[in-house]
């Protein structure tokens, strides 16, 4: 088997593979009017038949011409470069009956408009996970096995753009319901992965470590949603913590990652909501702008495959205590 590609699949083998495709915002069941996906797996096969999947991954590094040294160098330095883009190969076959007309429109209905859709991957040890893709390029070429009549067969290869990461059906948070709640920590358990700030420094922690070949994340989330609701803070603002993220000062000192909104929640109907994904932060549905050290990249992150330790400490004199603090993350897979 090439490295980065699965081998071609035969039938009762154990390979993960790409199972269905979704529309994007609504799973078949729960859409109103629900519809079918369009499943690479035939009727009354274990998976698709003569498959090939690409897995690559890479990432993309900035080259820095330093000619005194006679050499390069990467511009992120210790930081990570960037994901690269992530182009998602697929091969497959259907069996066409004779008819490879009907196979053909059945698959273009889904790629051919190009919008964006969802790839469903099933593990093998059973677990779907989901990412986005648009602007799919289908390579299909006729050959003699098509004209077998009801033996007939035609071959498909499909390239999508996609998110270059996979993640599980919905966020931690919001899907603890549905699979338990990942989220534990040392303070008082309020309700789903909620803290109760309960003292001037209150210690928590995420859990983002899993199963691999199942749950376990292994790319940071460098974008989750933190939202806290008062009494909270003191005269000088909340300082969130993750002392798991580790980053280096302007003297190449480790620092944990950090982040101040600078003012207090003084009652219970004061509350910030910081989006990280799409950079928004409001305080009571007024946008403004949380504080972080100019070395650091990120307003928060939650590092995959670790117990993240994190606090969220009052800064200042007259701090409030007995509002509520929670992180929503997503596992996030290569």
């Amino acid at each position: 088997m090439l490295a980065g590609t699965h081998a071609r699949r035969e039938e009762g083998s154990a390979i993960g593979y790409l199972t269905a495709l979704y529309q994007l915002d609504d799973d078949p069941a729960d859409a109103i009017p629900a519809y079918t996906p369009y499943t690479f797996v035939p009727l009354g096969h274990t998976g698709p038949l003569n498959m090939s999947m690409d897995r690559s991954f890479g990432r993309r590094e900035s080259v820095m011409v330093v000619p005194s040294m006679d050499s390069v160098l990467d511009a992120f330095g210790r930081l990570p470069g960037p994901m690269d883009r992530r182009d998602q190969r697929f091969g497959f076959r259907r069996l066409t009956g004779g008819n490879n007309d009907a196979e053909y429109d059945r698959l273009m209905a889904w790629c051919a408009p190009g919008n964006e859709i969802r790839l469903v991957y099933l593990t093998d040890g059973g677990i779907l996970w989901y990412t986005t893709a648009s602007n799919p390029r289908v390579t299909v070429t006729e050959t003699s096995g098509g004209n077998w009549g009801l033996d007939g067969f035609i071959d498909f290869e499909i390239t999508w753009r996609i998110r270059p990461d996979w993640r599980l059906r919905t966020s931690e948070l919001s899907s603890g319901f549905h699979r338990g709640s990942t989220f534990v920590h040392g303070s008082t358990f309020g309700s789903l992965g909620v803290v109760v700030i309960s003292a001037n420094t209150t210690n928590f922690t995420i859990d983002a470590t899993g199963t691999a070949g199942a749950n376990l994340p292994t790319i940071d989330d460098t974008a989750p949603t933190i939202t806290i609701t008062g009494p909270a803070g003191g005269d000088g603002g909340i300082l969130l913590a993750n002392t798991s993220a580790a980053v280096r000062d302007s003297t190449g000192a480790k620092q944990a990652t950090q982040v101040l909104i600078p003012f207090k929640l003084a009652t219970a109907s004061d509350s910030v909501v910081l989006k990280l994904a799409s950079q928004t932060f409001l305080h009571n549905g007024v946008a403004f702008r949380p504080i972080k050290p100019a070395y650091q990249p990120w307003y928060f992150k939650v590092v995959a495959g670790l117990v993240n330790a994190c606090s969220i400490t009052a800064q200042g004199a007259n701090s409030a205590t007995s509002g509520t603090a929670k992180v929503d993350w997503w596992r996030r897979r290569a």
